[in-house]
């Protein structure tokens, strides 16, 4: 004759039950924050590895514009240019080039259209040797790039009004000087080896 089957009460089963669930809970968490450390350990692992890759890559330098080159629009080689051709928009309408040596050359330019500069005007006197009663105007440092430049030309930059008249009576008698801001046409370049001086037509004085 077969015994009868014992059974477990009915809160034994749920306490078994309920401890296979922790332990199946428990062994997923350990899973899975091994799996997230095993990632983290893999990215750094390549984060570490990726400048090593580019330490024998060349450095590639990006060339900064040169201002010097951007700020000469006003200097222009006499001997590359010819009449009818602008410099700071104002045409050349005459030009003689003339070979003193290997190294050396004497230019005269006139140019037309107008140009607004500042600095210091002086009305020459009568008795002043070379430009006794002549109305000149030195140009401002600031106003200097306003103007056509030869690449040779190094002298100070100043002119000398064309229409004395004119000129005198916007700015005034001999022994007259001051500071002004005037426009200009008809600007002549003269750089030669004698005492000759740049010129200019005075259209009119802005600022005095």
């Amino acid at each position: 004759m077969s015994k009868p089957v014992r059974r477990l009460p009915e809160v034994q089963t749920g306490v078994v039950r309920l401890s296979v669930i922790l332990v199946l809970l428990i062994l997923a968490l350990s899973l899975g924050t091994c799996g997230c450390s095993q990632q983290e350990e893999n990215e750094a692992s390549v984060d570490t590895a990726r400048p090593a890759e580019d330490e024998g890559k060349p450095s590639v330098s990006v060339p900064e514009p040169d201002l010097d080159e951007a700020t000469q629009d006003h200097i222009f080689d006499a001997k590359a240019v010819k009449v009818g051709d602008k410099v700071l928009g104002m045409e050349i309408v005459d030009l003689s080039v003339n070979d003193i040596d290997e190294d050396n050359y004497s230019v005269r330019v006139k140019f037309s259209g107008q140009a607004t500069v500042s600095g210091t005007y002086t009305h020459e006197k009568e008795d002043e040797e070379m430009l006794g009663c002549k109305i000149r105007f030195e140009v401002d440092a600031e106003s200097e790039a306003c103007l056509p430049r030869e690449k040779t030309d190094k002298r100070v930059l100043w002119f000398v009004f064309t229409n004395h008249d004119e000129a005198e009576e916007l700015l005034g008698p001999p022994g007259s000087s001051g500071k002004a801001t005037v426009v200009i046409d008809e600007y002549g370049i003269n750089c030669t080896f004698s005492c000759e001086y740049n010129t200019a037509k005075l259209v009119r004085v802005i600022e005095r």
